[in-house]
């Protein structure tokens, strides 16, 4: 069995450091991470992005894809795409230089203009894209 928390703001894992040192602490071979980028961005925190996958390559058991943007004190839920947003073509890259064989999962947020058929429609083009 694995556990993996999400890399999520306000957390002891919200960060690359944090993570790293959570690692450490926690030193278990099978205590991984569920990477997730766009809280990296949401945080302003550095590295991120594809960098942040590489630095954490070695723990990241799943990546997750969801996709917010910083918006006055506050997130804004994104389309894949946004330019504000994560880069996933980026994060796609990095993830097979870096040899990821683990799941990738996808969790939209609440899209008050847009319906869920909608929203799923754009993350599966978007994906099929990525993941040849």
């Amino acid at each position: 069995m694995r556990l993996c928390p999400q890399l999520h703001d306000k957390t002891l894992h919200d960060t690359v450091a944090n993570c790293k040192q959570l690692f450490d602490t926690v030193n278990r071979e099978n205590f991984g991470l569920n990477f997730e980028a766009s809280h990296l961005i949401l945080q302003e925190s550095k590295p991120r992005g594809g960098e942040a996958l590489r630095v954490l390559s070695d723990k990241v058991f799943t990546i997750c894809v969801q996709n917010y943007r910083k918006a006055e004190g506050s997130s804004v839920a994104v389309l894949p795409g946004d330019p504000e947003g994560v880069n996933f073509g980026e994060i796609f890259d990095v993830a097979r230089e870096i040899g990821f064989d683990g799941f990738v999962t996808h969790m939209s947020g609440s899209y008050p203009d847009l319906d869920n058929l909608t929203v799923c429609k754009s993350y599966v083009a978007a994906l099929r894209s990525l993941m040849r």
